[in-house]
């Protein structure tokens, strides 16, 4: 009894975390589509990108008539360096899986900022491994990825690494930094930066 009990309480916590971050990304988001201009406060060029803050504290720019929403603008990542990798073999695959802690907020921004932006086919929410709140999603990590289904797998770590091996995408870096690395490689897909 006690076990079912903790199992339930373990569920309820996972899924009470997962609407907080659902609702966070969503309000996020959200306030971009609003496109009012008191939803903006300051405004500058790069590259020839217009850039606004929102009030949230994230930015939008358009790109042919579609507004990409960020949490950083390519000014704030300038000093963060990345490797050139190739997407291309993820962006065909049949399905892609979305592997990272749904408990950790920033993984959660940063998967937000990635799948809202660059174009990979029909994303399934996947966990590295049993963690709470995944007791009904796939576990997948970069060694489960095949020539039709593709991983992001993003996790926070002390380095940073971004690498794409066999048609998986890996993300690393320290808390917010997981955040900055991936904004870098969506500007730099964009040919913003």
């Amino acid at each position: 009894m006690k076990e079912r009990t903790k199992k339930i309480s373990v569920i309820i916590v996972g899924l009470f975390l997962v609407s907080i971050m659902l609702a966070s990304v969503l309000n996020f988001s959200l306030s971009f589509n609003q496109g009012s201009s008191q939803n903006q406060q300051q405004g500058f060029e790069y590259n020839g990108y217009e850039f606004f803050q929102t009030n949230n504290g994230g930015w939008v720019t358009e790109i042919d008539g579609i507004q990409i929403a960020l949490t950083y603008n390519p000014q704030q990542l300038e000093d963060f360096f990345l490797d050139d990798v190739d997407l291309t073999t993820l962006r065909f695959s049949e399905k892609t899986y979305l592997s990272l802690d749904i408990n950790n907020v920033n993984l959660a921004v940063a998967a937000s900022d990635l799948t809202r932006t660059l174009a990979f086919p029909r994303i399934v929410q996947a966990c590295p491994e049993d963690l709470p709140g995944c007791e009904n999603l796939p576990l997948r990590t970069c060694q489960d990825s095949t020539s039709q289904a593709g991983v992001i797998y993003l996790k926070e770590g002390e380095t940073d690494i971004m690498q794409v091996e066999n048609n998986c995408l890996f993300m690393q870096a320290a808390q917010q930094d997981i955040i900055r690395l991936v904004d870098k490689l969506v500007y730099k897909e964009l040919g913003i930066a």
